[in-house]
């Protein structure tokens, strides 16, 4: 099946984030939305200010008056199972061949296994994106790990296809290990936020503009690793660490000092930086130890 052939396929939604509500936002332009389940006020307002269709937001599943072919749960993972278990007992048999998938990057798809005893065929389908800002084809051309039955998959690869994504089906062993697949996207988006972060505020204790300084070297930065991951061997690391300049380390210490809430982080990212060079052969055992030690006085 084909789903962006077949119109008559539509989609409920459970929750209301800001990747639930990307999705919504989709589904509602295709014109296969049935409805969006609002457990609060606030997530239902959201809702409404961007569909405006009341008729379409239910505050319980105990409302839902129709089980559309498939149900798509968008809510934080510590409530999958709870939101599993309620479609189970209040839909029963009429999950029997519909399709309900959930979206966390770290659960596997078992977690929807009382949906699956009703006869729900389920999957995780996972983006690999962040979502924060609202930007135009926020879903275009990314990535999504699927979680499924090799029987099942052409159809929730055909889902990922609808929201013009690129579908990638998670071998055995990586979903044995899921948390490890979902690390990689914490350390890709989420770290790479804190190391901008920290910059912006030394940048601001510079009083140097960091809107106008930090672009240009963060995407240079950015494109030389992402050029280096054809070739796992080679690490793009320039600065004092990959000098082994243990002097000019010693200066940006000693400077910010006086910016405690800036030093903590800054000394922490440069542990980090430093194991990372010497498992790859960067620095000198000699000058790991010196600057290891040169880092811990600012923790």
């Amino acid at each position: 099946m084909y789903l962006t052939n077949d119109t008559r396929f539509t989609f409920g939604m459970v929750g209301s984030g800001r990747l639930g509500l990307t999705i919504t936002m989709e589904l509602f332009r295709m014109d296969r939305l049935d409805w969006v389940l609002c457990h609060t006020a606030k997530s239902r307002d959201r809702v409404l200010d961007k569909i405006f269709n009341k008729h379409m937001v239910r505050e319980s599943v105990a409302n839902l008056d129709k089980v559309p072919n498939m149900i798509i749960i968008a809510v934080p993972d510590r409530s999958i199972r709870s939101v599993s278990e309620d479609l189970a007992k209040t839909l029963g048999s009429e999950l029997k061949g519909k399709y309900v998938i959930h979206l966390s990057g770290v659960l596997k798809r078992d977690i929807l296994d009382d949906c699956k005893e009703m006869g729900a065929i389920t999957a995780s389908v996972h983006p690999f994106q962040t979502f924060y800002y609202e930007t135009d084809n926020p879903l275009q051309d990314i990535r999504w790990g699927v979680d499924s039955s090799d029987e099942d998959y052409p159809l929730f690869a055909s889902f990922v296809n609808l929201l013009f994504g690129f579908p990638v089906r998670l071998s055995d062993d990586t979903i044995r290990e899921k948390a490890l697949y979902h690390a990689v996207a914490t350390s890709a988006s989420n770290y790479m936020t804190t190391i901008i972060q920290l910059a912006h505020k030394i940048a601001d204790s510079a009083q140097i503009d960091a809107s106008q300084f930090l672009p240009p070297i963060a995407k240079t930065t950015l494109g030389n690793n992402l050029r280096g991951l054809t070739d796992s061997k080679s690490i793009p690391l320039t600065g004092p660490i990959a000098r082994e300049d243990i002097v000019t380390i010693r200066l940006h210490i000693d400077a910010l000092k006086t910016h405690p809430e800036i030093l903590k982080p800054y000394c922490h990212m440069g542990l980090a930086t430093l194991e990372m060079a010497r498992n790859a052969g960067i620095v000198s055992e000699e000058a790991f130890v010196e600057m290891e030690k040169l880092y811990k006085t600012g923790i």
